[in-house]
């Protein structure tokens, strides 16, 4: 259950040559585990979480996968490992909600071969979700919650270890928010993901993230929220005054 499954090594994060948003920045991530990744706007959690999806270039540091660098994973077998939700959302047309997550078994496709597993498991990650209603919609009429729910999924069929979320609770109403930190909770407690999300909502996570990443001017603190609250790490985060109610898990300003 402890094992590492992404191990980060002195990682530098940024835009080309320009200055880091993040400096030196080392940790391991296990299986089970859920990561909270907190931080202002433009702070560079995205970027964070681009980098470690591949997609953005390493600038310093090295990514290790189950002790494999990621420079050496080709595009389809990094794929197969790490699932990357954005946060910007695409524009598509004549496309109906059951392809778009089908996009998500893309790395276990072979040319001119057809997957008959794909149908299967749209159709159970889109139940996960709570969106089976809308399989047969086109994608560019749903609403912004709608489409972050369809994302998740598209993600989910993917079927990777360590799953990479930017800001997933965006759009979402209360009860959804509470239904998709419930099904992170699963994901990573009871099935063994590795899960990474950038969130703003923090007394959503706290009670259930193993690990926070807090991530201010370059730097992150990782640590348990126990941790983090006993050393009053979150009052010099938010430079407020707060207490913690430990019944409920939540912060409140003083």
């Amino acid at each position: 259950m402890n094992e590492n499954i992404l191990k980060i090594n002195n990682l530098s994060v940024g835009y080309n040559n320009n200055e880091n948003l993040i400096s030196d920045f080392s940790s391991n991530c296990k299986k089970s585990e859920l990561i909270a990744l907190i931080g202002a706007n433009g702070s560079g959690k995205s970027s964070l979480l681009r980098t470690l999806a591949g997609i953005d270039k390493l600038k310093i540091g090295e990514i290790f996968i189950n002790e494999l660098s990621i420079k050496t994973f080709k595009p389809k077998e990094l794929a197969r490992e790490i699932a990357f939700l954005s946060s910007e959302k695409i524009q598509v047309k004549n496309l109906k909600v059951r392809e778009l997550i089908e996009f998500g078994r893309f790395p276990y496709e072979k040319r001119f071969s057809v997957s008959s597993q794909k149908s299967e498991i749209c159709e159970t990650v889109a139940i996960e979700v709570g969106i089976t209603q809308l399989l047969d919609n086109e994608v560019d009429t749903l609403s912004d919650g709608e489409f972050q729910k369809v994302s998740l999924a598209r993600v989910l069929a993917q079927q990777c270890p360590i799953l990479l979320l930017d800001e997933p609770a965006a759009f979402l109403d209360m009860a959804g928010k509470h239904e998709l930190y419930k099904l992170l909770q699963k994901l990573a407690h009871d099935r063994g993901k590795t899960v990474i999300v950038a969130t703003h909502d923090i007394n959503d996570i706290l009670g259930i993230a193993d690990t926070i990443w807090m991530l201010k001017n370059g730097e992150i603190i990782s640590d348990s929220p126990p941790n983090l609250i006993e050393n009053q790490e979150f009052e010099s985060f938010f430079k407020v005054e707060l207490d913690y109610d430990s019944e409920k898990k939540i912060l409140y300003f003083r």
